[in-house]
């Protein structure tokens, strides 16, 4: 099972496009994405799941939100390697 880090674009941002992290957290485990965890309330999220793909990761939480909240934000994915790599190239 990989763990996947998600970012999504333009939730939570001058009252537009509401999302309850809690929603989001029972949305996406009754998806079968495991152990969704939030980070604050501007859209970061990780799971767990076997999917191989952030692509289908990223579609498959676009398709819970727009489901659920009547909206599709934009997601990126990536997994833990890709972070802890943007991290440890950062520039600043």
């Amino acid at each position: 099972m990989t763990t996947w880090i998600a970012l999504l674009r333009g939730v939570n941002v001058g009252g537009h496009n509401k999302l309850p992290m809690a929603q989001l957290r029972a949305g996406l485990d009754e998806a079968g994405l495991s152990n969704p965890r939030t980070y604050i309330q501007s859209g970061n999220v990780i799971v767990d799941c076997d999917d191989t793909s952030p692509d289908s990761v990223a579609d498959r939480i676009a398709d819970v939100i727009e489901r659920d909240h009547g909206f599709r934000p934009a997601v990126w994915v990536m997994d833990l390697a890709q972070l802890q790599g943007a991290v440890e190239n950062n520039p600043f």
